[in-house]
């Protein structure tokens, strides 16, 4: 079997003694039957040819000085529980510690003897290893395996690694470690990959759909609650016009009092009406600003003073009762819709705005200059709005 250490040129027998440039120098000489060591030089150093010892007496050896020796081997690794199965790739980083113990212990092979003691106490290191550090193969795998201290005389495996080197002649720097899988090996981590990230998949569609669900939920719920506000408003609306409308056929004192009674005029009392939503009263419009149910001492409110002022102008109008009637209630329909400020529907608006002008053009000859200005005020649905708010 080949000698490794004379493999990796650490030893060199030479034919005569003489220096090399970055090797030491070890001359021996026979004692009977044994050779003891005559001269150890450094790099450099010159040597002396003994003029006594004859060139058959002496044997010269030449051994590297460099400090950076590196040695690569493999080694493949089962597990405690013999279920996986991996490589090991190494880099024994090492020098020559002893030149002249290396050259005595030649024969013994030292750096073989090296690299099996390193794998002698990996396959024991692997009893306790966790397979997931090896196959994430961890930053600081080389750590696990060799720095940390499992024995009760808290000494690494490094360090006695280092020490059986040291015997040797060869001092240990570092080891090096790379993991490779085997390809089943990388197809169990591939699909255990695919399998987390098909769950990640899954379990983030289920949120999304959930988030979309909620969402849509929440914009229908809030669609049906202003259905419902203008459901409730438009069916006031058409209540208070159809109360007013049918009061103004009755006169001009007819009407205002459905007024007051409406809370709409100072005077009135509390009145509800199960009509609004709850805890609204009848002087609170839904789409407008709330109005409160006036008392005695209160003073008119914008509405208030505005169906005064439609009830006062209009309700005595020298017309035809049935021109007057209607002209009042297209007045009454324009003010309750926009009464709704931003809600009020712009087609409802246009429909009594166009509805008064062409009334305004049949009773033109007897209709006032103030009550021509009313009626403009009137078809003017931005401001009244306004105005009413």
């Amino acid at each position: 079997m080949a000698n490794l250490t004379e493999q990796e040129k650490l030893v060199r027998r030479l034919p005569e003694p003489a220096p090399h440039p970055d090797h030491y120098l070890l001359v021996f000489r026979r004692s009977g039957k044994d050779w003891k060591l005559r001269s150890a030089l450094g790099p450099g150093e010159p040597y002396k040819k003994p003029f006594l010892d004859s060139p058959d007496a002496l044997v010269a050896y030449i051994v590297p000085s460099d400090r950076h020796l590196r040695y690569r081997f493999e080694r493949t690794y089962k597990t405690h529980d013999q279920l996986h199965t991996f490589k090991l790739q190494l880099i024994l980083e090492y020098r020559v510690c002893d030149p002249a113990i290396l050259v005595q212990k030649l024969e013994l092979d030292p750096l073989s003897r090296t690299v099996n003691e390193i794998d002698l106490f990996l396959q024991q290191r692997m009893k306790s290893m966790d397979w997931q550090a090896i196959e994430h193969e961890r930053i600081d795998l080389e750590d696990i395996l060799f720095r940390v201290c499992e024995t009760s005389d808290n000494i690494s495996g490094f360090s006695k690694l280092q020490r059986f080197a040291d015997q040797l002649g060869l001092g240990i720097e570092r080891i090096t470690v790379v993991r490779e899988l085997p390809e089943e090996e990388v197809v169990v981590q591939a699909t255990k990959l695919k399998e987390f990230r098909e769950q990640q998949t899954t379990a983030l569609e289920h949120e999304t759909r959930s988030l979309r669900q909620y969402q849509d939920l929440e914009v229908e719920e809030r669609r049906n609650a202003f259905d419902r506000r203008t459901e409730v408003a438009a069916g006031l609306t058409r209540n208070v016009v159809h109360v007013l409308d049918r009061e103004a056929d009755k006169g001009l004192e007819n009407l205002q009092r459905a007024a007051g009674k409406l809370g709409l005029t100072p005077g009135t009392s509390s009145v509800a009406s199960s009509a609004l939503p709850s805890g609204a009263g009848l002087g609170a419009l839904p789409g407008a600003q709330n109005v409160p149910l006036l008392q005695a001492s209160s003073p008119a409110s914008p509405l208030a003073a505005m169906l005064q002022e439609v009830v006062s102008s209009l309700g005595n109008l020298a017309c035809d009762p049935a021109e007057r009637k209607e002209l009042l209630s297209f007045c009454l329909h324009i003010i309750a819709e926009a009464l709704r400020g931003s809600d009020a529907r712009p087609e409802t608006l246009k429909t009594y705005t166009d509805a008064i002008t062409g009334k305004f053009t049949l009773l033109l000859t007897v209709l006032s200059q103030d009550q021509v200005k009313l009626l403009k005020r009137l078809q003017d649905t931005e401001a009244l709005k306004k105005s009413l708010g």
